[in-house]
C-alpha cells in the first residue's frame, strides 16, 4: 500500500506542494472579484457594470494609492531628463 505522500520528495518539497494545493494559494486577485462584481446585486446594473468594466484600472489605482499611502520600498521606473543615444560606438 502507498503512502499519502511521497517519501522520495523532500520535506521542502512537500511543504510547498501542500501550500500550492491550500485554499489560500486559491484565492482570487482584486481584479478578479471586481470582475465578478457584475453578478451581485449590491448596487444597480449600471454601476456593477462600470466597476466591471475598469475592473483592471481599478485594481490597478487602489494598490498605487495603498503603495503611496503605506510608503512601501517598491522599484521605480526612472526616467531620465532627456532624450540621447546610449550605448553606440562608432
Amino acid at each position: 500500500m502507498m503512502s499519502r505522500y511521497n517519501t522520495k520528495k523532500s520535506f521542502s518539497t512537500q511543504i510547498v506542494n501542500r501550500t500550492l494545493k491550500s485554499k489560500r494559494a486559491r484565492l482570487p486577485g482584486v481584479a478578479i472579484v471586481l470582475k465578478d462584481f457584475k453578478l451581485t446585486t449590491i448596487f444597480p446594473t449600471f454601476v456593477r457594470g462600470l466597476i466591471s468594466d475598469f475592473a483592471v484600472l481599478l485594481s490597478i489605482i487602489l494598490f498605487v494609492v495603498i503603495d503611496i499611502v503605506c510608503g512601501l520600498p517598491t522599484p521605480k521606473l526612472t526616467v531620465p531628463d532627456k532624450f540621447q543615444v546610449c550605448g553606440y560606438t562608432s
